[in-house]
């Protein structure tokens, strides 16, 4: 797995496809290259991908890249009509003159089109799942009470994750809908601890993300790959500084 520090990385106002955080970006951002091994996922509970797991991005109507260091790992769709307002690839130049991304760019027009709106589907389908699962009541103020927790609801305003250790289970942003999830290193890292289990699951769900200068650190078997960012609108991954974001 990548380390990634000094890692520099902006994708700016990324409108993803239900705004499921698929696999991940890099530079800056890893994932396994590989499925969950062994354990059980523990609360949060396994989550099917389908056809979209191969892909490091699915997006309705743009996807930017404004870092000529960005690499995306993996398969890229965007899903709407080329005609459609709003509707934009920028920095991503398509196969095979992008050196940025690993796999394949399919669009509306462009590549293999019923791969992409399968992937769509099957996108669609887990992000159902994954935004309907209830987070537990317990709230969460500070990293402290946090501390041996499988889960919570951040209270509202308290969405700056830095510094928090979170064990596996399902998180989520407290009312009004609008509480965005910001990572920064003010205050250090969000440290992911699987206490030794690689099937554990880590499920966040949030109005919207966005990172500055903000690190995910895994610890003790956790996997990129089992740990799932749930936005409703709109995902801003290294917005400015180094970011070393990992996810799906």
């Amino acid at each position: 797995m990548r380390t990634g520090t000094g890692y520099s990385k902006t994708f700016s106002k990324m409108m993803w496809l239900f705004a499921l955080l698929l696999v991940a970006l890099t530079t800056g951002c890893d994932r396994d290259h590989g499925g969950a091994a062994g354990g059980d996922p523990g609360p949060a509970g396994a989550v099917n991908l389908g056809t979209a797991a191969t892909y490091g991005i699915i997006a309705y109507d743009a996807i930017t890249s404004s870092n000529a260091n960005d690499h995306i790992y993996g398969d890229v769709a965007l899903i709407a009509n080329d005609s459609m307002t709003g509707f934009a690839l920028t920095g991503l130049p398509l196969n095979p003159a992008s050196t940025k991304v690993t796999g394949q760019i399919n669009t509306f027009s462009y590549g293999d089109t019923a791969a992409a709106a399968q992937a769509q589907a099957d996108l669609n389908a887990a992000y159902l799942d994954l935004s309907s699962r209830p987070a537990p009541a317990t709230v969460l103020t500070t990293p402290a009470s946090a501390a041996g927790v499988n889960g919570g609801t951040f209270a509202p305003g308290v969405v700056n994750l830095s510094g928090f250790v979170l064990l596996p289970g399902i998180y989520a942003v407290g009312t009004p809908a609008s509480d965005t999830y910001a990572l920064d290193n003010s205050a250090g890292p969000l440290v992911l601890d699987a206490e030794g289990n690689e099937g554990a699951v880590f499920i966040f769900q949030a109005y919207a993300m966005t990172t500055t200068n903000g690190s995910v650190v895994l610890r003790n078997g956790a996997r990129a790959t089992n740990v799932y960012w749930v936005v409703t609108t709109a995902a801003t991954i290294g917005s400015s500084g180094n970011t070393f974001f990992q996810g799906t």
